[in-house]
């Protein structure tokens, strides 16, 4: 069996041949490589050090092929179209501009493809509903399979890409903080997209209010260098710039850290770090985009957000600081959650099995 997966992000590269990409998609295409698949991976490749925290996790590629859909346009659509061809199964990573183009070529060639539908901004009409029409199947995580059953039937629902497992929970019995500060988490990319300025602007405001917390920002992107160069500046301000974490064991202990992860994103499909945080009994304050709103209920196990305003931010957390029921109560909510979602849908790479043994028959 051959597959070629199209991911909607992109491969990192480094001297000498070594390429990296989020240690999510490397740990779903080992599982691959495990099942004796041979796999090839199409995606941009970009050529950056690992200063300011992009993806870590090497591919290797002596057992994983990688198509660098950054080259010439006349070489890499000969590059793809062989690609495409070669395949036993298409997966796209949908949605995004490459998924969407070699999709086409699967149309175009008449090639078996499935989807991971990972995010909302796909359109209700148009070609995109062709693709999924046509999808031999569509893996979906939470929030966004209502969107999709009017356009098929062939829906795979699967357990979040995350690290963390119903084994790795922890539900909080006692108070944290022993100097009473409100322990803030931000992880995901530091971008524009994420809410991470206002987020910047709202600590600021919670520092006028006279309000206790210490902040962290797990994570790198377009943003972490300027956020650093601003906190040297701004000393007073208590935010810690973690860079990227993708050691499990890490990443767990920033959420046992936490009072609250905060997640102030403009858009999303429904985002890992939820997952996780809850996992760990941590407080959610998000906004209700995507398929958030599938999942979180405000005032139940989260507390909502309008997108874009640093001062909803504060004032939302200034609420979680000064009413510690409320942060347990949510905390309790949202573990309860994410165990019943772990408990009754099946893992990303089991559904891909599924998909594969479907077409061995």
């Amino acid at each position: 069996m051959k597959i070629l997966v199209v991911g909607n992000g992109f491969t990192r590269y480094e001297e000498p041949g070594r390429y990296f990409v989020n240690h999510h998609t490397a740990d779903f295409l080992g599982g691959l490589v495990a099942r004796g698949v041979k796999v090839s991976l199409a995606q941009p490749v970009i050529r950056v050090p690992t200063d300011g925290g992009l993806n870590d996790a090497r591919v290797p590629t002596q057992e994983i092929e990688i198509i660098d859909l950054n080259r010439r346009a006349v070489t890499i659509g000969l590059k793809v179209l062989q690609a495409i061809w070669s395949a036993d199964l298409v997966y796209l990573f949908f949605p995004g501009t490459w998924p969407r183009l070699i999709g086409f070529g699967c149309l175009l060639l008449n090639r078996p493809f499935g989807i991971y539908l990972r995010g909302e901004q796909f359109s209700s009409k148009g070609f995109d509903v062709r693709l999924l029409q046509r999808a031999v199947a569509i893996c979906t995580e939470t929030g966004l399979e209502e969107r999709v059953r009017m356009h098929s039937d062939r829906i795979i629902p699967v357990a979040p890409m995350i690290d963390m497992t119903a084994q790795d929970a922890l539900a909080r019995t006692s108070e944290r903080g022993p100097n009473g500060s409100l322990r803030i988490l931000f992880v995901g990319r530091l971008e524009n997209a994420k809410g991470v300025p206002e987020l910047v602007s709202a600590a600021r405001e919670l520092k006028e209010r006279g309000v206790s917390f210490e902040m962290r920002l797990v994570g790198g992107g377009p943003l972490y260098h300027r956020l650093r160069e601003e906190l040297l500046v701004d000393s007073d301000l208590p935010i810690v710039l973690t860079g990227l974490l993708s050691d499990k064991s890490s990443m767990m202990a920033q959420y046992e850290w936490a009072d609250a992860l905060v997640l102030p994103s403009h858009h999303e499909g429904f985002p890992r770090v939820l997952f996780e945080a809850m996992i760990k009994s941590c407080a959610i304050v998000t906004t209700m985009v995507g398929g958030i709103p599938a999942v979180m209920r405000d005032g139940v196990n989260c507390l909502a957000l309008p997108v874009g305003s640093s001062v909803a931010i504060a004032d939302q957390l200034e609420r979680l600081a000064k009413e510690r029921g409320l942060t347990g109560a949510l905390a309790s909510a949202g573990h309860t959650t994410v165990l019943e979602i772990l408990a009754h849908r099946v893992a990303h790479i089991a559904a891909v099995q599924r998909i594969i043994d479907a077409k061995v028959r």
